[in-house]
């Protein structure tokens, strides 16, 4: 590899809000040099990811819902499945509830982002450049 090509980082956004999945995407794709994003919007679709590989991070959801828009499963609890699961990325929260972010801190998210408000994009980046992902300018 080149010694200007920077390495390749896999990133899984996990939301079951596809405008939610789709945004992240793009700024991921902006603010992450090297960056390959794929998306998954339940715990399934995690698992068929993780058969094939481990990403660098995952952002997920507060929550996610099922296809008749019905909660399912927290994002704490997804946070825990993922630990056991052996599951060593990084992780980052994009909730607005606080209290969801607290308790996937506690079962080993890394970080927490609102998901929402004028200052999300600044804050997104800021955490991605906390944990590494993105370097000075």
């Amino acid at each position: 590899m080149d010694a200007a090509t920077p390495p390749v980082v896999r990133v899984l956004v996990v939301t079951s809000n596809k405008r939610s999945r789709t945004n992240i995407r793009g700024f991921l794709m902006e603010f992450v040099p090297g960056v390959q994003v794929s998306l998954a919007a339940n715990y399934e679709e995690v698992q068929q990811y993780l058969e094939h590989g481990r990403p660098d991070l995952i952002t997920m959801g507060g929550n996610f819902l099922n296809g008749a828009g019905v909660k399912c499963k927290s994002g704490p609890l997804f946070v825990t499945q993922l630990r056991q699961a052996g599951v060593e990325c990084s992780i980052i929260m994009v909730t607005d509830d606080q209290q969801t972010a607290s308790e996937g801190l506690k079962n080993g998210a890394s970080a927490w982002c609102k998901g929402t408000g004028i200052s999300f994009l600044d804050e997104f980046r800021a955490t991605l450049t906390r944990l590494g992902f993105v370097t000075g300018e």
